[in-house]
């Protein structure tokens, strides 16, 4: 097995990434989509369930309502942004999906999101893909991990938590992880995700190690 890194990071409740004022058009059409089934989408999404065509935003949209930025100072953020969130769902400019597509998603994908501007018709002028990833693989050895505790002490088999503060090679990890896509879930793990070595360093030369909180885990037995 390769002696290569697998790397933990966290960006899904980066509250950092949450600078763009869009929302997300329900599947299948241009229109307002339910906060019910956005949970939904998004609970699938988070726990690496990936998601249906049912629960697949159609695209994004400029809101002027609810928003914090003009229009033209929200066209001037996403020429210059090379990741944000939805809810907790990714968004990746053009550039950084690119190269995340020229490695091995398995059950992944990346989908490219038409964003509308305020009148619903034009388009701003900019490529965004939605990225999933619904991998699992057991990753984290949890025995030897001293900042993973339970959600619930009473009832451990609903999952463990990770410190947020971790530092380079705090989580312990088994190697027959790393064989396979390149990100993934842990099913036991929430909120954290886990990726290659490779991919790790693709989004490194762009720049996005502390968007996505990255940190190298320790392989059992080392």
């Amino acid at each position: 097995m390769s002696d290569a890194p697998i790397w933990t990071m966290l960006p899904m409740s980066n509250p950092m990434l949450k600078t763009v004022p869009l929302r997300l058009f329900r599947p299948g059409a241009k229109g307002k989509w339910d906060i019910t089934e956005i949970a939904k989408a998004n609970a699938s999404y988070i726990t690496g369930k990936g998601l249906s065509d049912q629960l697949r935003p159609s695209g994004l949209w400029y809101d002027r309502g609810s928003a914090w930025l003009t229009e033209g100072s929200t066209a001037a953020l996403l020429e210059t942004t090379k990741v944000f969130l939805i809810n907790s769902m990714i968004f990746l400019s053009r550039d950084v999906a690119a190269s995340l597509a020229r490695l091995e998603l398995g059950n992944g994908r990346l989908t490219r999101m038409p964003i509308y501007r305020a009148d619903l018709e034009s388009e701003f002028d900019v490529d965004f893909f939605l990225f999933e990833f619904a991998n699992l693989k057991d990753t984290v050895d949890r025995d030897l991990t001293e900042r993973c505790r339970p959600l619930y002490r009473s009832h451990p088999e609903r999952g463990f938590n990770l410190s947020q503060d971790l530092s380079r090679l705090d989580v312990f990890v088994h190697r027959a992880a790393a064989s396979g896509p390149d990100f993934w879930f842990d099913p036991m793990i929430n909120q954290r995700q886990f990726l290659s070595d490779r991919a790790a360093k693709v989004l490194i030369d762009h720049g996005l190690e502390s968007e996505f909180a990255l940190k190298e885990c320790r392989f059992t037995g080392d």
